[in-house]
């Protein structure tokens, strides 16, 4: 993978965007630590590190703050490669609620610029 610019790389299948990126971290399901479910059972015959989210442990929860906090702590988690290979200088994570489900802000410090990107969680 190469780096065109902040917002853009360049891959074997073509140039995508960062947005894409993230939202195919955030949307994959990471397979849990047992690996008995959800995510890609390749995981646990490999020493790859594990790739996407685990939001979907969020399936059945009651929009709490705690919830919250914790849907923010997990989008984080799975969004860390973009601070690990210096894609960025600092990225803040807040999750909010709205209607059927909860609306993630994802903040990402550039050297020259900030750029938000929202997703919603339903």
């Amino acid at each position: 993978m190469k780096k065109l610019d902040a917002f853009t790389t360049l891959t074997r299948e073509g140039a995508s965007t960062l947005k894409e990126e993230i939202a195919i971290s955030l949307f994959t399901n990471q397979r849990d630590k047992l690996g008995k479910e959800h995510g890609w059972w390749g995981y646990c015959l490999s020493d790859a590190p594990p790739f996407g989210s685990k939001l979907w442990q969020l399936d059945c929860e009651k929009l709490t703050n705690e919830t919250l906090e914790k849907a923010s702590m997990l989008a984080k988690e799975s969004l860390s490669w973009i601070l690990e290979e210096d894609w960025a200088q600092e990225m803040k994570v807040e999750a909010h609620t709205i209607p059927y489900g909860l609306e993630l802000t994802i903040e990402i410090l550039f050297p020259n610029t900030t750029t938000t990107y929202t997703f919603e969680v339903k």
